[in-house]
C-alpha cells in the first residue's frame, strides 16, 4: 500500500470519524512495511549520487516517515474530537444528551434492520466500526504519545536542511498536540510549561527561516507563537487568583513579561503584511481575519498589563482604544468583508471602543 493512498484513507476515514478503520488502515501499512524494511538494505546517500540514485536510497526512509506522520495526525485528531465532545458536553448538556437519545435510536434501528437471518444487514455489518473513545488522563497522555513518537520519527528524515515545509508542518502538528493535550490537564501549572515548549519548538526552528524565502511560514509562526504566550497568560492569571489576595511582586513581573512578548510576535505577524510601513487599506481575503484577529489580540493584551501607576494604566488603556477603535473603522468602511471574518470580535470591538473612554476617566478621577 503506497503512502499517498495510506495518507488519502486516513484523511477520508478520519474525515468520517471513523477511528476503527483508519487505525486498521495504518496498522496494515504499518505491517506491510516492516517487512520492506527488514528486507531492503541500508544505503548512505551520498553527494556523488544522481537524483534517481537519491530517490531510491531514501524511499525505505521517507516511507517509514511517512507513516509514523500518519499515526501522529491519527492519535492528534482523536485527541481533537475527544476535546471537541467535551466542550460540547460542558456548553450544552441538554444537546449532547438529545444526540446521544438519537444515536441510540438510530443504532436500534440499524440492529433492527441488520439482525440475524437478514443477507443485507450481514453484508454491511464487517463496515461498521465503533468510534474510538478516550475518556481519562492517562489514555490523552498514552495518545498523545503516541502522536509526539510518530512526529520525532518523521523529523529523522525531514530535516529542516532540505525539508523546510514538511519540518516545520511537523513543529506545528506537535505544537497543536501539546495544546491538545493541555486541554485535558487541570493542573494549571503543568499547563503552562506545555505551552512554553510550543513557545521553544517555534521559535527556534523561526530563526532559522528567512522571512523574505519564507513568508507565509514565518507569519504562521509568529502568530502561533502569540497566541501560546496569551495562553500562559490567561493560565498565569488563574493561578494568581487561586492563591487570593493580590499577586506578588514576581508572579506580576512574569505576566507582564508573557503579555510583553505576545504582543511583539502579533506585531511582528502584523508588520509582515505592511507595505511601505504601513498596513494596506484593505487586506486580502486570505489575510483578513487573521490581520484582525492579531490586533484585536493586542488591544486586549495592552488592557491586561498590570501597572500600580494611573498614568501607566491610562496610558495602556489607551493604546487598546485606538486599536478597538481603528478595528471597529476598517469594518464599517469595509461592509462587503466575509461575514464570518471577524463578526464575533466586532461585537466586542464596539462595546470596548464605547467603554474604555469611561474606565479612563475614572480611572483619572481617582485619587
Amino acid at each position: 500500500m503506497g503512502c499517498k493512498t495510506v495518507q488519502h484513507c486516513l484523511n477520508t476515514t478520519l474525515h468520517k470519524e471513523n477511528y476503527m478503520l483508519s487505525r486498521h488502515c495504518l496498522a496494515c501499512s504499518s505491517r506491510v512495511f516492516s517487512g520492506a524494511e527488514e528486507t531492503a538494505p541500508v544505503e548512505a546517500v551520498s553527494e556523488d549520487d544522481s537524483q534517481e540514485e537519491r530517490d531510491r536510497k531514501e524511499r525505505i526512509p521517507q516511507r517509514k516517515a511517512d507513516i509514523s506522520r500518519c499515526w501522529s495526525k491519527y492519535c492528534m485528531d482523536v485527541l481533537r474530537v475527544s476535546r471537541d465532545k467535551c466542550v460540547q458536553e460542558m456548553t450544552s448538556t441538554e444537546e449532547s444528551d438529545e444526540d446521544q437519545n438519537i444515536e441510540k435510536e438510530t443504532s436500534d434501528e440499524d440492529s433492527a434492520c441488520g439482525g440475524e437471518g437478514d443477507e443485507e444487514g450481514d453484508r454491511k455489518e464487517p463496515l461498521r466500526f465503533e468510534s474510538l473513545e478516550v475518556t481519562s488522563l492517562e489514555q490523552h497522555v498514552c495518545c498523545s504519545w503516541r502522536a509526539k513518537s510518530g512526529s520525532n520519527i518523521s523529523k529523522e528524515f525531514y530535516v529542516l536542511d532540505g525539508h523546510v515545509t514538511n519540518h516545520v508542518e511537523i513543529l506545528q502538528d506537535m505544537s497543536q498536540l501539546y495544546k491538545l493535550l493541555s486541554f485535558f490537564d487541570e493542573d494549571f501549572e503543568r499547563r503552562c510549561k506545555m505551552h512554553k515548549r510550543r513557545v521553544d519548538m517555534l521559535s527556534e526552528v523561526l530563526i532559522e527561516l528567512n522571512p523574505q524565502h519564507y513568508l507565509l511560514v514565518c507569519r504562521q509562526l509568529m502568530f502561533e507563537i502569540a497566541e501560546s504566550y496569551s495562553d500562559m497568560i490567561d493560565l498565569k492569571m488563574s493561578i494568581a487568583e487561586e492563591s487570593g489576595g493580590a499577586p506578588s511582586m514576581h508572579a506580576v513581573k512574569k505576566i507582564n513579561t508573557l503579555i510583553n512578548q505576545s504582543i511583539k510576535f502579533f506585531q511582528s505577524f502584523s508588520d509582515s503584511l505592511k507595505h511601505k510601513g504601513a498596513l494596506p487599506e484593505k487586506f486580502d481575503e486570505d489575510t483578513v481575519r487573521p490581520a484582525l484577529v492579531a490586533q484585536f489580540y493586542i488591544a486586549r493584551l495592552y488592557s491586561k498589563l498590570i501597572c500600580a501607576d494611573k498614568y501607566g494604566k491610562v496610558e495602556n488603556l489607551k493604546k487598546s482604544f485606538d486599536i478597538y477603535q481603528y478595528l471597529v473603522e476598517y469594518c464599517d468602511a469595509h461592509p462587503d468583508m466575509p461575514e464570518k471574518a471577524f463578526k464575533d470580535e466586532l461585537g466586542v470591538s464596539r462595546e470596548m471602543a464605547r467603554l474604555l473612554p469611561l474606565k479612563m476617566d475614572k480611572i483619572m478621577s481617582e485619587p
